[in-house]
């Protein structure tokens, strides 16, 4: 989540903000995905897809980009319940 790189990178944070910060995020979203969607090489792919089906993130990277990412990667990607994401399924990554 965004609000642990944040901690990792020392930047100061109130959990009490968090849903500002998650509302910000949305709103700078929809700017970077309008710009994203003019972009050949981009591809925006769902959190969700990205944590539940990650082999299948790693063959559109493959497809869009013409590389061979290694299949075995995806077993680094830790399972979880996606209820522990808290708001955060409906955010894509660029």
């Amino acid at each position: 989540s965004i609000i642990k790189f944040m901690q990792v990178m020392g930047a100061p944070i109130n959990m009490n903000k968090r849903k500002a910060i998650q509302d910000s995020l949305k709103k700078d979203y929809k700017i970077i995905d309008d710009w994203a969607k003019t972009q050949e090489s981009s591809i925006i792919i769902d959190f969700e897809e990205l944590i539940n089906q990650p082999l299948n993130v790693l063959k559109k990277l493959n497809h869009k980009f013409g590389i061979e990412l290694n299949e075995e990667a995806v077993n680094c990607v830790i399972k979880r319940d996606t209820k522990c994401y808290d708001g955060m399924l409906e955010f894509k990554f660029l």
